[in-house]
């Protein structure tokens, strides 16, 4: 029988999936963004729309649903989910070019909306 303790840590574990599994979606799209320019006039709208998206719902779940994932979205974090991100953008566009380190930083992944909710949370 799980206990309540055990109910938390699974409940923390699973909002820090969720918010790792958003930021790569963000960063898969901001890969195809700058990696795939030929492809920029027929998905240049939707990969935005995604962003936009995506970087709306990490605000509500920083902001308003979990506050206390604040101090999880770490620079550690956006590099883990951009490994993940890289590896679903290569496997869907094989081309050499994608950096073997994450190049964005926390801010250009999540936008300056959420950067500076976080900055007023420090």
């Amino acid at each position: 029988m799980k206990t309540s303790y055990d109910l938390m840590m699974e409940m923390s574990k699973s909002d820090h999936n969720e918010l790792e599994s958003r930021l790569s979606t963000v960063v898969q799209h901001m890969l195809k963004l700058d990696h795939l320019p030929h492809l920029l006039s027929y998905n240049s709208r939707i990969w935005q729309n995604t962003i936009g998206r995506e970087r709306g719902v990490i605000l509500d779940l920083l902001d308003n649903r979990k506050p206390g994932l604040k101090p999880q979205l770490t620079q550690e974090l956006v590099n883990k989910a951009y490994k993940v991100a890289r590896a679903k953008v290569s496997a869907e566009f094989p081309r050499p070019g994608y950096h073997a380190t994450c190049p964005y930083s926390v801010e250009e992944v999540v936008g300056s909306d959420v950067f500076s909710l976080l900055k007023n949370f420090q």
